[in-house]
């Protein structure tokens, strides 16, 4: 989990980023770039969290093509470097294919489809037995994630427009879920009624303010050419695609007369948050 920090103040703003990546396979490299220059120009700069990749794309790949391509181009506030790169996630077909953003959507699912297999069998884990839980304890338990998963949902922002877009991103990624049901149809009893849900929960996942784990925070702070003092700008990149985009958390900080300072962590929060507030998040 990668530990970040903006720290502002009238005169200028100081980023740092930890170094470290976990691969697929748990392996740990300390040697990754995760924060850079988003202009050469102007001092402006980018760090990045979570997710190394932006659909499928080295973020530092992704920033470089940016700067290379857009880099030139001054502007007068610090929103408008912020807008101009979301805009550049979502437009740019030469990094971007349509194959590769479509994949973006695939991996979104099956990350759901993943998360509920892992929850059913933690629960499934507990029962009492040998181990081998019956058909009908695996199918209660099932539903008691898809019930719950549900109203967690339910319970979040809606994002976009789903009523209009669902079909649209059920056509898409119809053959990924077709996969993923038989998947998960070998560890636990899917049943017609069951896999109906899974799909819609899945789609759901799309169109609600809640992160999957798969997605690219973005912090993009400094000066414009007519910002007296610093700025910042930070989301989580979800995925584009189909002419639909998600983006999530925004967050934004202008240091001024009315905040002269700030101190501000991203990606793993908990520690940095004890440590500046006095007092650990979960308490």
């Amino acid at each position: 989990m990668t530990a970040e920090v903006a720290i502002l103040n009238k005169q200028s703003v100081a980023l740092a980023a930890d170094s470290a990546v976990t691969t697929g396979e748990l392996k740990i490299f300390n040697t990754v770039n995760k924060l850079f220059a988003l202009s050469k120009h102007q001092p402006v700069g980018i760090m990045a969290y979570n997710n190394s990749e932006v659909m499928g794309i080295p973020t530092e790949t992704v920033i470089k093509e940016f700067r290379r391509l857009r880099g030139t181009t001054k502007r007068e506030h610090l929103e408008e470097y912020a807008q101009d790169f979301e805009d550049f996630l979502q437009t740019d077909a030469l990094l971007f294919s349509d194959d590769a953003r479509g994949d973006s959507l695939c991996a979104l699912a099956w990350t759901v489809v993943m998360a509920i297999k892992q929850e059913s069998f933690r629960r499934l884990g507990k029962l009492s037995g040998w181990g081998h839980p019956t058909e009908k304890e695996g199918k209660d338990i099932l539903s008691e994630v898809l019930a719950e998963m549900e109203v967690y949902l339910k319970s979040q922002s809606v994002l976009g427009n789903p009523r209009k877009n669902k079909s649209l991103m059920a056509t898409a990624i119809d053959e990924t879920l077709n996969t993923a049901m038989e998947w998960l149809r070998q560890a636990l009893p899917v049943d017609a009624t069951r896999e109906k849900k899974t799909r819609r929960l899945i789609i759901d996942h799309f169109f609600r303010d809640i992160g999957s784990g798969n997605e690219t925070g973005l912090v993009i702070s400094g000066f414009g050419t007519r910002d007296v003092f610093p700025r910042l700008r930070a989301f989580e990149f979800c995925y584009s695609a189909l002419g639909l985009h998600k983006v999530r958390m925004r967050e934004e900080i202008d240091i001024g007369p009315n905040r002269p300072s700030q101190i501000m962590p991203f990606g793993q929060r908990d520690v940095m948050a004890t440590f500046v507030e006095g007092i650990d998040p979960r308490y």
